[in-house]
């Protein structure tokens, strides 16, 4: 998927449907040019499709950069909300979104039940585990929703992914997802994201999810590569000018 470059941010995405048709989803969304929303998600069934999901993760989220400081999880608030008015019984979604600030050197995240994000510290090499922050969409019209902000620092990624590379499994029946992503982003942390998606899904692809039966898998990445411009090294520049 292409969309409009935000500066010092490189992101990818891939879905490797098992059938025709997929039910995960995933959008990146440039925001005023300078920030991007990434979103990934398992849309609920027939009443509502993966394209369905896309559409209208567009249509409430693209609005948050005017928005305040709670402004993402308003936008999963409407989303819940027109859900619930329009999808059948049981028909339950999930979102993981994050808005990426390279100016600011900030992330803001909202995980609607969605599998636990990864954002991988370059530095430490080190996964900090980026937990769901409310329940998975659709379920009532009452769901409270929250966003939670974390730092980033030049060659962090982020790394998002749904039920299909989460629960794979191997012979013993273990549940090794999550590891295997993990140990691709430690064996090449400054690969670009292409590499590094197509490498996550190479990986899980050797194992199977439990049930014998055929799953979508979706990753999406994104690599913060700092930016000499940001807020905090131009207030640091003024300061030592100030005191020469």
């Amino acid at each position: 998927m292409e969309c409009q470059s935000i500066p010092h941010l490189d992101y990818y995405g891939a879905c490797r449907p098992s059938g025709a048709t997929s039910g995960d989803f995933y959008e990146f969304i440039p925001l005023d040019g300078r920030r991007l929303l990434a979103a990934i998600g398992q849309a609920p069934g027939p009443g509502m499709t993966s394209a369905a999901m896309m559409a209208a993760v567009k249509t409430h989220f693209r609005g948050i950069s005017g928005g305040g400081p709670d402004a993402l999880a308003a936008a999963a608030l409407r989303l819940n909300r027109a859900l619930c008015d329009v999808a059948s019984d049981g028909s339950l979604a999930t979102l993981f979104c994050a808005c990426l600030d390279p100016l600011r050197r900030v992330l803001r995240y909202l995980s609607a039940g969605h599998e636990t994000a990864l954002l991988f510290r370059a530095h430490r090499l080190h996964a900090q585990r980026l937990e769901p922050t409310g329940t998975v969409l659709g379920l009532t019209s009452r769901t409270v929703y929250r966003q939670r902000t974390v730092p980033l620092h030049p060659g962090d990624v982020l790394v998002a992914f749904t039920g299909g590379v989460a629960d794979a499994v191997d012979r013993a029946g273990r549940v090794v997802g999550e590891a295997e992503v993990i140990e691709a982003l430690r064996e090449s942390p400054d690969d670009p994201p292409p590499v590094l998606v197509d490498r996550i899904l190479d990986a899980v692809g050797r194992f199977g999810n439990g049930t014998g039966q055929a799953v979508d898998r979706t990753v999406l990445a994104v690599r913060f590569a700092g930016s000499a411009g940001s807020l905090n090294e131009r207030g640091a520049a003024a300061l030592a000018f100030a005191a020469a």
